[in-house]
C-alpha cells in the first residue's frame, strides 16, 4: 500500500513538473513590444499655436525636403488643406512637390494646434493625385485631402523647449528591421491667404535624414549640424534630436 501511495505521489509530480515547464514556454515566446521614442529639442519654446513639428519616414535614405534658406517656400503636406491660389502664385505647382519631396516619404506624423496625426502612404511613397478632366490626367488639387491613418496616435509631451514623441514602432511599420527619419518645422499663418488652412511656410529640418536600427535598447542622439538663421522664430530652430527603442 506504502508503494502505491508513493507512485501516485510520484506521477502528482512529474505532472506538475511538465505543466510548469509548458507555461515557461508559453511566457517566453511572446514578442516585445517596441516603442520609439523621439526627443526633440528646440533653441525656444515649443508653440503648437504658430508652428507645425513634423517626424518623417521612409524605408530608404532618399527622404528629400527643401533647403532650410531663405526663400522659404510654402509647404503643403500628402492629407492637409492649403489655399491652392496661394499655392499657384507661390510655386509651379502641386506635382513639382511630388517629384522633389513626397516621393521619398513614406509616412509622416505632424503636430499643431489641436493637431497629432498621422498620414501613411500605403507603401514606400505618396503618390500623386490625378483625376481625368477633357482626357487629360491633371493634378487633383481639389481632392488634396484624405484623412489620417486611423486608430493611432502617438504621445505627445512638451516642457519647454523640447518635445517628446512617443509610438508603438509595428502601428506604423510592421516587420520593419530599419528606418530612416527626418524632422521638420512649419510656420503657419504667416500671410492672410494661410489663414484656415493647415499649410504654412517651410523653416528648418535635420542636416541629414538619421538611419535607426529598430533594435531594443537603441539609443542615438543627432545634433541638429545646420546654420539656419531662425533669431525670430526659435521654436522652429531644431538644436538636437535623441532616439530611443525601449
Amino acid at each position: 500500500m506504502r508503494a502505491l501511495k508513493n507512485a501516485f505521489k510520484l506521477s502528482i509530480l512529474i505532472g506538475l513538473t511538465v505543466l510548469s515547464f509548458g507555461c515557461a514556454r508559453t511566457f517566453t515566446s511572446r514578442t516585445a513590444v517596441l516603442v520609439m521614442k523621439v526627443t526633440l529639442t528646440f533653441e525656444g519654446p515649443v508653440d503648437l499655436n504658430k508652428f507645425n513639428y513634423m517626424l518623417i519616414f521612409s524605408r530608404s535614405k532618399g527622404i528629400t525636403l527643401p533647403p532650410n534658406t531663405a526663400p522659404f517656400p510654402y509647404f503643403p503636406t500628402p492629407g492637409r488643406t492649403f489655399n491652392t491660389d496661394y499655392l499657384l502664385r507661390n510655386s509651379s505647382g502641386l506635382s513639382t512637390y511630388y517629384q522633389n519631396f513626397y516621393t521619398t516619404w513614406s509616412d509622416y506624423m505632424i503636430f499643431g494646434t489641436n493637431t497629432r496625426a498621422v498620414y501613411s502612404s500605403g507603401g514606400t511613397a505618396f503618390v500623386t493625385p490625378t483625376t481625368n478632366i477633357d482626357g487629360n490626367e491633371v493634378v487633383a488639387t481639389q481632392n488634396f485631402f484624405f484623412s489620417p491613418t486611423s486608430g493611432f496616435s502617438p504621445s505627445v509631451e512638451i516642457n519647454g523647449n523640447t518635445m517628446t514623441i512617443s509610438f508603438q514602432i509595428q502601428q506604423l511599420a510592421p516587420n520593419t528591421t530599419f528606418l530612416y527619419m527626418q524632422i521638420a518645422t512649419i510656420e503657419r499663418d504667416i500671410d492672410p491667404s494661410m489663414i484656415g488652412f493647415d499649410a504654412g511656410e517651410f523653416r528648418d529640418c535635420l542636416a541629414a535624414p538619421i538611419g535607426i536600427p529598430i533594435q531594443q535598447n537603441n539609443d542615438q542622439s543627432v545634433p541638429d549640424g545646420t546654420n539656419t538663421d531662425l533669431s525670430n522664430l526659435k521654436g522652429a530652430d531644431i538644436r538636437s534630436c535623441r532616439i530611443q527603442i525601449l
